[in-house]
């Protein structure tokens, strides 16, 4: 294996098993939320170093290891269920490549890149109605740093997490400590605000609060669709219904928790649970009409009337519905051996009595921002979450899909009651604290119990809710920015050469004169017969960019060191006795050719640039400002006659570049052409300028013709 190889094995290593770590897995069932704020930095480095078809192997190897780890719950239950499942998630790390592969090395980047993750998780949750399962779920148990999803949602935190990632990878490899400060005001942010929200929790109870009683039923996959155990499922429900708190005022009973239909002949069943308790009930059941099923809940008063009735809408890929042709799903096998593929209900979950607006969510649905939020819109003041988790009997499962709760409570500042027939039946605070749950012997999952306590019937509104699902949308509008201006870039490099694209690029830097080393003198007025005033020299940087050191103050050249000059400079003449004096002549610089009138109007700018009719003058001219600059310690080796042919080449193609002082472009092209030599490193110097793509590009040309 290759040193690289070993680095970037390494790289994708790391990058897996922290991202897979900081969720709910078999180590630790709460997951480690820290270490959502390092993982990517690794993985970062792969993309920047690796070939194109390298960067996309350990992508997918990357994100395969990733939700192998943190989906390896699904393996016992269908292997080639799985490996779909996995493959599916892996997509958003591939996009995400992608985009990051279109990304240009500037000032924004620290905007685009957390950008395309969020949108790359976005995409995602689109395909096969798939779960907006973003690297911010990662911090559902933090409470404190959850707190900011009331104003943008998971996304945003997802933004917030891999802008992170990216300041520590570009402190790392750049070695600019200074970024670790915008880290920790980051931080700093995000858990002050954290803070101050959860200082207001509600701790006593209210003329708005009502007593709920939940029932976790921990019936087996296996008995629950089998007809006979329909007996023994009855009775296990009925005998914890009847110890609940005589105070409940709604009864709730997990997905699909009653083993028949809820018709006549059953109906006094649940009138008699009802009766006793004096309460009303939310139940799930799975209801065939006109030989279509549907996952259904329902509201029913203590006299057996239907208050509300919900279908789900979001019904779970391969599992509940063929996202595929059904005869597509043969080769999976035993993903779900003789399914029943339910329908999707049309209208949203909203139940009303009184004054109680209940918005219901099945299953999974809680994964789901827009159509919780919709329900909040709609002045639901009450989120319920019924589900059934024992297919995944005592895996981390559970903890990864009470984390989408927990978030979809903050988001929206409401309460939501979970009953799951096991998993974690709980009470969610609107501040995403869990008040209370079903527990055994220290255990949440694969027990059953019941649990009575109040909630809140929240009127709360929240910057989220009423911008609604827009955070995701700004990320595409960075990136379609980002793209258009690189599209533009390819535009243009397609009419023009490749190198001279690359000066164009770097040219853009430099459009103020004022950065640039040129002696105070060169800005003298000189009259023909007369000896020039020279003004008092300025302290000025000799390269606008970050990392140079400033030039030392310049002093006047007497006579005596402009006889050491090669081509002195000789009294004022005009630009046209300087062309006549080359009529027909190379040789070198005479004392009619170059002028400080000449210099002058380079100074200013290089429209006359192509008024000069002999590469000799002009190269006089280049002459000139190369012993300044090493009159200023600055080598410029290179013979000018090389850089005459670059600055006709790029004035030709963009005469808008003639606006620039000529020392300016000079600068530049020595820049490229690894010329400038002022004592620093000259990769550094020339990749600040140029950014990682281009500086890769230049040096490799610089490279073949042996330059370097």
């Amino acid at each position: 294996m290759k040193k690289y190889d070993l680095y970037f094995a390494l790289c994708v290593l790391f990058s897996s098993v922290f991202f897979s770590l900081s969720f709910p897995s078999f180590i630790n069932k709460e997951g480690f939320w820290f270490l959502a704020y390092i993982f990517a930095i690794p993985f970062f480095y792969v993309l920047d170093h690796a070939r194109p078809l390298q960067k996309f192997m350990w992508t997918v190897l990357c994100a395969v290891i990733s939700y192998s780890m943190i989906l390896y719950w699904l393996f016992p239950l269908s292997f080639k269920g799985a490996i779909v499942f996995v493959l599916f998630m892996s997509l958003q790390l591939v996009i995400f490549m992608w985009i990051y592969n279109k990304i240009k090395n500037n000032i924004l980047i620290f905007i685009y890149v957390p950008s395309a993750w969020v949108v790359s998780e976005y995409i995602r949750s689109f395909l096969f109605k798939g779960f907006c399962w973003g690297v911010g779920y990662s911090q559902s148990f933090n409470t404190y740093t959850i707190q900011c999803a009331d104003i943008f949602g998971s996304y945003g935190l997802s933004f917030l997490i891999i802008m992170i990632n990216f300041l520590l990878y570009r402190m790392i490899k750049e070695k600019e400590l200074n970024k670790i400060f915008a880290v920790i005001v980051i931080l700093a942010l995000i858990f002050g605000y954290g803070y101050i929200k959860q200082k207001d929790i509600q701790k006593t109870i209210s003329e708005k609060d009502i007593f709920v009683s939940i029932v976790q039923g921990n019936i087996s996959q296996k008995e629950k669709w089998d007809e006979a155990f329909e007996e023994k499922i009855k009775k296990t429900y009925k005998d914890l219904s009847l110890e609940v708190d005589d105070r409940t005022e709604i009864l709730i009973w997990p997905e699909t928790s009653l083993p028949c239909d809820y018709d006549d002949q059953n109906i006094g069943f649940l009138i008699d649970i009802m009766g006793k308790k004096d309460t009303q009930m939310i139940f799930g059941v799975a209801v065939n009409e006109n030989n279509k099923f549907y996952n259904r809940a329902v509201w029913m008063d203590k006299d057996g009337k239907i208050i509300g009735e919900y279908d789900k809408i979001k019904t779970i890929p391969f599992f509940e519905y063929a996202p595929f042709n059904k005869k597509a799903l043969y080769f999976l096998g035993d993903i779900n051996e003789d399914p029943v593929w339910f329908s999707s209900g049309e209208k949203i979950g909203l139940f009303e009595h009184q004054d109680k607006r209940i918005g219901i969510l099945i299953c999974f649905e809680d994964f789901f921002e827009e159509l919780t939020r919709q329900l909040v819109v709609n002045k639901a003041n009450l989120l319920v979450n019924i589900t059934n988790d024992a297919l995944f009997e005592n895996s981390s499962e559970a903890y990864l899909h009470l984390q989408a709760s927990v978030f979809r409570a903050v988001e929206n500042r409401i309460n939501i009651v979970r009953s799951a027939n096991t998993g974690f039946s709980c009470i969610i605070s609107d501040k995403g604290v869990i008040i209370n749950k079903i527990h055994k012997n220290n255990r949440s999952l694969m027990v059953s119990g019941q649990l009575t306590g109040f909630v809140h019937l929240n009127n709360k509104s929240t910057i989220y809710n009423k911008i609604g699902y827009v955070f995701p949308f700004f990320c595409f509008l960075i990136i379609i920015i980002g793209g258009t201006m690189n599209g533009i870039k390819k535009i243009i490099g397609s009419l023009i050469s490749k190198r001279t694209m690359v000066l164009l690029l770097l040219l853009s830097f430099f459009f103020s004169a004022e950065s640039f080393p040129v002696a105070d003198k060169r800005r003298m007025q000189g009259q023909p017969g007369a000896q020039a005033q020279k003004p008092q020299p300025k302290k000025r940087q000799y390269v606008n960019i970050e990392g140079v050191q400033s030039l030392p103050e310049k002093k006047d050249l007497s006579n005596e060191k402009k006889q050491k000059v090669s081509n002195p400079v000789i009294e004022p003449q005009t630009l046209t006795a300087a062309n006549s004096t080359r009529s027909g002549s190379s040789s070198a610089l005479t004392e009619a050719s170059i002028t400080s009138e000449i210099i002058n109007t380079f100074n200013n700018n290089s429209t006359q640039w192509l008024n000069i009719n002999y590469p000799s003058l002009k190269e006089d001219i280049l002459k000139y400002y190369i012993s300044e600059y090493a009159n200023n310690g600055i080598v410029i080796k290179n013979p000018p006659a090389l850089y005459v042919v670059m600055i006709d080449n790029l004035i030709q193609q963009n005469p808008s570049v003639a606006n620039m002082p000529l020392y300016s472009i000079l600068q530049t092209v020595s820049i490229i052409e690894y010329d400038f030599n002022n004592g620093q490193d000259k990769d550094m110097l020339a990749k600040k300028v140029l950014g990682e793509s281009a500086w890769k590009d230049n040096r490799e040309r610089l490279e073949k013709q042996g330059k370097i």
